[in-house]
């Protein structure tokens, strides 16, 4: 999908997640692309699709998160190969994640395919913190030639307290960290 994108449009958005190595194999994907397909790969914008979870506790950010977080991980193994780099413990997840994903709980929590979500894997391929972190970890993809983000945040646990701050935080703590 990311050779088609970037032999057809203008801007690409990437869906695998906040690691860095992830974020720029999607990027050198892309541009490989373009200039097989005659493109200027210079030509080409980046966006990206990011879990975040502004959550000074990291056990409730991860729950806040975990839903979507297995929701958006599953387009990278969504046909039983992995799509990206991968270690050795993101692949047993990534495999764990196909193997178990429940359509009928697709981005809900308590779907089998929240369980295959290590806190580990959470943590690399989503981005949970304090606003110092978070901002970090989205400046770090900005360097990469990230222009555009959509952001998922507590998904379906956004009604209760802790997501309702959460979300707050990232809007009130995140996003005035970040350069304009």
């Amino acid at each position: 999908m990311i050779g088609i994108a970037a032999r057809q449009a203008d801007r690409v958005m990437l869906a695998v997640g906040a690691d860095p190595k992830r974020v720029a194999w999607g990027i050198e994907t892309a541009r490989s692309a373009a200039a097989e397909a005659g493109r200027d790969p210079d030509s080409l914008r980046f966006g990206a699709y990011v879990n975040v979870v502004c959550c000074d506790d990291p056990r409730v950010g991860r729950e806040l998160g975990r839903a979507s977080t297995g929701l958006f991980a599953r387009f990278s193994v969504m046909y039983g190969e992995i799509s990206g780099p991968a270690d050795e413990q993101q692949t047993e997840v990534f495999r764990n994640i196909h193997d178990r994903y429940d359509m009928t709980a697709h981005g809900r929590e308590g779907g089998q395919q929240t369980t295959a979500l290590a806190d580990e894997f959470i943590d690399g391929y989503a981005i949970v913190g304090s606003p110092e972190h978070c901002a970090a970890r989205l400046e770090a993809l900005l360097d990469l030639g990230i222009e555009k983000f959509a952001v998922a945040g507590p998904n379906f646990l956004a009604p209760s307290a802790p997501g309702r701050e959460a979300a707050g935080r990232f809007t009130e703590d995140v996003l005035p960290r970040l350069r304009g």
